[in-house]
């Protein structure tokens, strides 16, 4: 993954002052890194992220997530 130079500064695809938010997290084993940029952070895209990284692997492999005290991350949404 790499950060690219934005050719067109007075262009912004997001609302919120050009402010993004980037779901990610890596494979320990492979470095695969999966990862999702989002307009807002809410349960609804932290679920998708899930949902994402659900289907990426077999249904017989454990995955371990480290999170913080986000909202989106502890929501009744989240934990069902």
């Amino acid at each position: 993954m790499h950060a690219t130079t934005n050719t067109n500064a007075g262009a912004c695809p997001c609302e919120g002052g050009g402010t993004l938010s980037l779901l990610a997290g890596i494979d320990l084993l492979t470095g695969q890194v999966h990862a999702c940029v989002e307009n807002r952070h809410r349960s609804r895209e932290f679920i998708g992220f899930l949902k994402k990284l659900d289907t990426a692997y077999r249904s017989d492999t454990t995955i371990k997530i480290i999170l913080d005290n986000h909202p989106a991350h502890v929501s009744k949404e989240t934990n069902k």
